[in-house]
């Protein structure tokens, strides 16, 4: 028996659904507030159905926070298959993928950057709950992954550090200067809204300490909504030192005890 080192905070709870009981009864994703589909490589290549891409969509539109993973949108999947049938709610660009073009492009030409080290390119509540993953320009490792005709237009949270670069037109390699400009190509992390989407899946559950933390930042960054009367906000963060109290005296009594009285410091007094 191997004994398993928990190494996480415990705050996020999950619950693993296959895309087969996924798809018999799309509407428990009501019960959570997160959803995130594709762990695995182009989730081991099952493309949920139109009914499940429809609730999908409905529970977006309501606020839901909703994580996409590696080739789930964009690849070979074009504008008519799985969630890369709404890419426009990650505000995803897609391309075609070895020249397949009978599902729907919005680029008529096949991309992919590579690496497996990614950068943080923008800081904000993402990059610093529950995890503090550094300020921009931090380096982070990752298992080798890359994108694959798809491109953000929203915000862009990391990109790939100095990746390999693969750009094809009708069957022919080029540079990268002739996809139009507009789109980030080299991003590994976008959220758009109450979206996003990561390039975490290409290893087929291999993982690195940098990629669980990103990840678990990105699904907390993710929750929107709640029906509860009260709420810890972890967003809400005073992360600074109080300023020194004043007028500090302390008395030792005859009896041996000692009595400390101060000054509440400015910045306190207001709220108290």
């Amino acid at each position: 028996m191997v004994k398993i080192q928990i190494l996480g905070r415990q705050i996020i709870k999950v619950t693993h659904v296959s895309l087969k009981e996924f798809e018999a009864n799309p509407s428990m994703i009501w019960n959570y507030d997160v959803m995130m589909h594709g762990t695995w490589d182009a989730n081991a290549g099952n493309v949920l159905n139109d009914n499940a891409i429809n609730e999908i969509a409905k529970y977006i539109d309501a606020g839901k926070g909703v994580l996409a993973g590696h080739d789930t949108v964009g690849f070979s999947m074009g504008n008519t298959l799985g969630l890369s049938k709404i890419a426009d709610k990650f505000n995803i660009k897609r391309g075609i993928w070895d020249n397949v073009t009978q599902n729907g492009y919005d680029i008529n030409k096949s991309w992919g950057y590579l690496s497996d080290k990614i950068k943080i390119s923008k800081k904000g509540f993402l990059t610093q709950f529950p995890w503090n993953l550094g300020p921009v320009g931090t380096v982070l490792n990752v298992p080798y992954t890359h994108t694959a005709s798809n491109a953000a237009k929203g915000n862009v949270w990391m990109e790939f550090e100095k990746p390999g670069i693969d750009v094809i037109e009708n069957g022919v390699r080029k540079d990268a200067s002739i996809l139009p400009k507009g789109p980030n190509y080299s991003y590994y992390l976008t959220t758009w809204n109450n979206t996003a989407m990561i390039q975490t899946g290409h290893s087929n559950g291999e993982s690195t300490e940098d990629e669980r933390k990103v990840l678990a930042n990105t699904l907390f960054y993710l929750k929107q909504l709640t029906h509860k009367k009260e709420i810890l906000d972890n967003s809400a963060r005073d992360i600074a030192n109080p300023n020194k109290p004043a007028n500090i005296t302390t008395a030792v009594n005859v009896d041996n005890t000692t009595n400390i009285s101060f000054r509440k410091p400015e910045d306190n007094r207001k709220y108290i």
